[in-house]
Parts: structure tokens; sequence; C-alpha cells
């Protein structure tokens, strides 16, 4: 709760810091939750040292953010107006300068790192098909940014491609698991002693925390200067709904990604 206090206080005190934050958690979250997703499903045998690891995080997160800053550059920055506008209009003024040599630094940058994810990835395949399947995804991913709208593009990301891997992911680790349980005659210490009231648990932690998260959001909306950001009913509701998605991820990201370094944020019992 202190880390969505500060962040979402961030946004109100410097919203242009808490739009670069934003996009930060974006590039985090996309990234290490692609990584981990490797690691269950396919292997990640050509990752072989942690600086490595972080490095395919960044290639596969910038594709989120970064790609679409650079294809996609004044959609992106219309977008973000708004979503700085949300906390304060003049704010807006700080995203100027010269946006095309800022443009040419970024893409040479990540065009850099992504030459060397994928030239690493390919110096230390194991021939498994993890570095094949890794880079197949990683170019795919930098393809559809570049080409999709902006907008679409990550709205459609997160719920379809992301979600979808991190449920397979979780299938992979549960057959993984029950397989284990198998072999060492396990199965058995599984709590199966009252279903009902595990279930009824479940329900309650789900709604309580649906309730929470919406009541976090009706707070910052009626906090908000100008919640849609001056630009109307649908692209204010996006801005304003990215925002608060965003504030509730940067925990979701810092504490179970990085500092819990045993399990990890995908961790999946």
């Amino acid at each position: 709760m202190v880390g969505i206090a500060a962040f979402g206080a961030l946004f109100f005190v410097a919203p242009v810091a808490g739009l670069g934050l934003a996009v930060t958690v974006a590039v985090a979250k996309g990234g290490f939750g692609g990584v981990q997703s490797m690691d269950a499903l396919y292997g990640t045998d050509h990752l072989r040292t942690r600086p490595q690891r972080w490095l395919a995080a960044v290639v596969r997160g910038g594709a989120v953010m970064v790609v679409p800053m650079l294809f996609w550059t004044d959609v992106f920055y219309a977008f973000s107006s708004v979503m700085i506008s949300i906390f304060d209009p003049s704010a807006v003024s700080a995203l100027g300068g010269d946006i095309a040599t800022r443009r040419l630094v970024l893409g040479g940058g990540y065009g850099a790192l992504v030459v060397a994810h994928l030239g690493l990835g390919y110096r230390r395949a194991a021939g498994t098909g993890s570095f094949l399947a890794d880079a197949a995804e990683t170019l795919l991913l930098i393809a559809y940014f570049a080409l999709v709208p902006v907008v679409i593009a990550v709205g459609l990301y997160f719920p379809l491609w992301y979600s979808a891997r991190q449920v397979a992911r979780s299938s992979a680790v549960d057959d993984t698991a029950m397989t284990q349980a198998d072999a060492t005659g396990m199965l058995d210490a599984l709590d199966a002693d009252d279903p009902a009231r595990a279930t009824l648990a479940s329900w309650a932690v789900l709604i309580v925390g649906s309730v929470a998260t919406f009541g976090l959001a009706a707070v910052l909306w009626l906090l908000s200067p100008q919640p849609l950001g001056g630009g109307g009913i649908l692209v204010g509701l996006v801005a304003f709904w990215s925002i608060f998605v965003s504030i509730i991820a940067l925990p979701h990201v810092v504490v179970g990604g990085w500092l819990d370094r045993t399990r990890g944020i995908w961790y999946v019992p």
C-alpha cells in the first residue's frame, strides 16, 4: 500500500516523472513476465547469467513501450499528453524538445540491446530450441508493436498475449508439480479435508481484493483535477485506466519480481 500511495502521489506532484515510472513498470512487467514464461514453457538454457536474463527482459518489455515510441511517435506523445493532463495540463510542455533526436537515440540504444540479446543467445544456445523460440517471439513482439497502433497494440497485448502466456505457464508448473507428487507419493499430503471452506476463503479473498482495487480507482478519480485529461470520454477513460493499472502494478513488480528472489512474482504454488 505504501508503494501504491507513493506512486499515486508522484503523479500529482510530478506527472511527467509519474508517466516515466509507469512506462518503466510496463516494461518490467512485460519483460520479466516473459522471461518467467520462457522458464516454464520451453526453457531458458541460452540465458546463462543474471545480466543476460535482465537483458532479455529489457528487450522483451521494451517492445511494449519503446517500439511504439519509435514507430507511433505522434500517437504515443498525444496519448501521453492526455495522461499527464489528468493531473496537470501545464506539465505537458515538458514533453516537448527535439523529439527527432530523442527518437534517434532511443532507437539506436534499443536496437543495440536487441542485437546484443539475440547475439548472446545464439552464441550460448544449447541446441534445445529455447533460443529459436525466444528469438521468434522477440521479433514477433517487435513487429507487432511496430505495425499495430499503440493504443490498440498495448490494449490487446496484456489480455491476449501476456495473460494467456501466464495461464500457460501456470498450467505447465501445475503439471510438473503433479508429476513430482506422483513420483514421490506425496499426493496424500494435499489439503482436501474441507474443500468447501477453501473455496469460500478463495472467494472472500477475491471479493475483498476487487472492492479494494475499484475503491482505489474511485479515490484516484475523485482526487484527479481532470480525470479524463480533456481527451473525451473514450480516450480519457483509457488514459485514466492505464495510469491506474500502472499504479497497482508497481508493488506487484517490485516486491514480487525483485525483492522476492526465491519465488518471484510469477511463482505458482
